[in-house]
């Protein structure tokens, strides 16, 4: 799905808006192109589309809790069910949570811990598309 050769397409799960409209703006001033969503659900039904038209996301970043809804963690077995190659960054204000400390083992590629600055953000885009 990618647009031009800086141009990937994202898929962006969080359940505050501020966060979505912020992290939105961040990724499209990078050249992104990027799709919300509010509930892992919504995320994996997306996803799946996605995969189905032959026009993947290039990258998830997923927030690691939902209130009253499905997480990145709830999610990230369904998703690799539908791509075993999934691009999925688990994002999170906590560093000291368990799926943060052990992405890896947890089925994500990579971290994003909250607040980040664009810089950080570019830097670790840069490390995974």
């Amino acid at each position: 799905m990618r647009q031009s050769e800086n141009s990937s397409s994202i898929l962006l799960l969080d359940d505050q808006q501020m966060i979505l409209k912020t992290l939105s703006r961040m990724l499209e001033m990078l050249g992104h192109t990027v799709t919300t969503s509010i509930d892992g659900k919504e995320t994996v039904r997306l996803y799946r589309e996605s995969v189905e038209a032959g026009t993947p996301f290039d990258l998830l970043i997923l927030d690691i809790f939902i209130e009253n809804g499905s997480g990145a963690h709830d999610i990230i077995d369904e998703l690799q069910g539908i791509n075993p190659k999934v691009k999925a960054l688990v994002s999170s204000g906590d560093p000291t949570h368990e799926v943060i400390i052990n992405y890896k083992e947890s089925g994500f590629t990579a971290t994003l811990l909250k607040p980040f600055t664009i810089d950080q953000l570019k830097q670790t885009l840069t490390e995974l598309l």
